[in-house]
């Protein structure tokens, strides 16, 4: 493959304006830039992009088994008081893992029924560690 069959993409996270650039091969742009990004983390929905340090809070919600309209609240009950202010007012509601290192407090944890372990797992899924669907687990 030659440089010239190689073509430059740009893409920029919605959450935190984190832009990705990168050498896509192949002339449908728009499936091998898809796959590309999604292999490296990236994903798309309804509100656009996000980076793999970005989760919303609506798909963490989601993998804990809450049902469709659960919070955050029911989830972290404790660590919710904390984390959803500075949430709050985000579009869409996202967690990072600087927003996680805040909360290591482990009696804040226990009270919260989640764990350190979980925790553990659950920045290892932000940083792109492991697989998300597997940090809360």
């Amino acid at each position: 493959m030659s440089q010239q069959d190689l073509k430059p993409i740009s893409i920029v996270c919605g959450d935190c304006g984190t832009t990705d650039e990168r050498a896509i091969a192949g002339d449908d742009m728009g499936q091998a830039a898809r796959a590309t990004l999604r292999r490296a983390g990236w994903r798309r929905d309804e509100t656009g992009d996000h980076c793999p340090r970005h989760i919303p809070v609506k798909e963490l919600t989601a993998q804990a088994g809450l049902p469709a309209g659960g919070k955050l609240r029911e989830l972290l009950p404790e660590l919710a008081r904390y984390v959803l202010p500075p949430l709050a007012k985000a579009q869409p509601p996202i967690i990072t893992v600087e927003d996680l290192d805040r909360y290591t407090d482990v009696a804040l944890l226990d009270v919260a029924g989640f764990g350190a372990a979980r925790l553990t797992k659950l920045k290892d899924a932000l940083a792109g560690r492991i697989g998300r669907t597997e940090a809360l687990t």
